[in-house]
């Protein structure tokens, strides 16, 4: 869990993780560069989970980094990086590590993802979409009601970086993300260079999630 400044955001996050019934979840939080005393809070309220600090802001990739270097040198067969304002379904991470053992050539899954504010039925994104001609990102589904209508798992262009399982092995593979992104669409050039080592994308429908992003935030029309 990266966390910069979010003392009150990743407090609700870690304890909605440790509601999780998967038993081999293992937490760690980044705290990057932080000034608002999320360290010590982080401490105080959930003694039994690791942290990890570091001084300086080190942008996005440069904080998920550093957590997904203890995972591969602890030699876990799973890495899940995640941003620090997310609420997840107990169920959430064993629907993800299923459909990756389901799939060998999986290298990373993500889940269904709903707005966390508002209508919680609302979707905010059912697996990723990149248009290479326009050079942006898109999110499936972003704003429908969820109906059902992406209920059925599959190969998506990307894995949005809000939370991301990946197989060790395709970390290896990949490698690290790219610090040159330091806020934005890492996740896909991530997911983009995976694929490129043979590596695929999946979106798994029964593994949800809810994001503290505004209802209201604009998606992206082509000009």
């Amino acid at each position: 869990v990266l966390n910069y400044n979010g003392r009150e955001l990743t407090l609700q996050t870690l304890g909605s993780l440790l509601g999780s019934d998967y038993p081999g979840l293992e937490l760690l939080v980044v705290d990057n560069g932080s000034t608002d005393g999320s360290d010590a809070a982080l401490a105080e309220r959930f003694p039994s989970v690791r942290r990890l600090r570091t001084e300086v802001h080190l942008g996005i990739s440069g904080g998920l980094n550093l957590g997904l270097e203890v995972g591969l040198r602890e030699g876990h067969d799973y890495l899940m990086p995640m941003n620090n304002d997310l609420e997840v379904e107990p169920a959430m991470v064993g629907q993800l590590v299923t459909l990756a053992e389901a799939r060998p050539r999986a290298g990373c899954v993500g889940p269904k993802c709903y707005y966390y504010f508002g209508d919680r039925n609302r979707l905010w994104s059912a697996g990723g979409r990149l248009r290479f001609r326009e050079a942006v990102t898109r999110e499936r589904g972003m704003g429908e009601l969820d109906r059902g209508q992406y209920d059925r798992d599959g190969e998506v262009d990307y894995v949005n970086g809000a939370l991301m399982l990946i197989r060790r092995e395709a970390m290896l593979a990949t490698g690290l993300w790219d610090p040159v992104y330091h806020v934005s669409v890492e996740d896909a050039d991530w997911c983009v260079r995976m694929k490129q080592a043979g590596f695929r994308c999946w979106y798994v429908h029964r593994a949800r999630l809810w994001h503290m992003v505004s209802p209201t935030t604009g998606g992206y029309t082509a000009g």
